[in-house]
């Protein structure tokens, strides 16, 4: 498990390879769980520091807990979509590789949190989220380079299949939109 913490930082794209081969579907779950759990313990640590805030204590972790549960669910829908979209557009199909290696790629998550928390002990709350930033981008390129490495894509195609979807729900949210204004009018 170290060596694929490691090569995750340094090696990404033979880490991925390795991953979508391997397939370690359980320490990978596990791996996305123990990240959600810090975020959570991180965001915890902010709102329990904010004056007024209606998110410290126990309603907090009891919101943390369900936006672990519906992290998860995402990850699974995501991994669905995008490995259906592939298997429709470029005939390649391989979900559990891209299951393992989307849970793999959130590990950066955990610097995120722990960085914006530090900046926020500091006052320095802009420099956290803009730290936050950087991080789910990096997020976003490893997601791109799971999707090359375990369905042998190029990065056109990866970032392709990462855009339709939410682009598709952009466009059909426009549209029902327009439509629904349509008939008011």
């Amino acid at each position: 498990m170290a060596d694929t913490i490691y090569g995750l930082f340094f090696q990404p794209a033979a880490t991925f390879r390795q991953i979508s081969e391997d397939k370690p579907l359980a320490k990978g779950l596990m791996l996305y769980i123990l990240v959600s759990l810090l975020g959570v313990l991180f965001n915890q640590g902010v709102e329990s520091s904010r004056d007024n805030s209606m998110l410290a204590g126990g309603a907090g972790w009891a919101l943390g807990a369900l936006s672990i549960f519906f992290t998860l669910i995402n990850l699974f829908v995501m991994t669905g979509v995008i490995s259906l979209l592939a298997d429709i557009i470029y005939k390649k199909s391989n979900p559990s590789g891209v299951l393992a290696c989307f849970s793999f790629a959130a590990l950066p998550g955990v610097l995120g949190g722990a960085v914006y928390y530090t900046f926020f002990l500091l006052g320095m709350e802009g420099a956290g989220a803009a730290c936050l930033f950087a991080v789910s981008l990096w997020i976003m390129v490893l997601w791109v380079l799971s999707l090359r490495e375990s369905l042998d894509l190029d990065i056109g195609q990866s970032v392709l299949l990462l855009l339709v979807p939410p682009l598709a729900v952009f466009f059909l949210t426009a549209v029902l939109l327009l439509a629904s204004l349509s008939l008011a009018w």
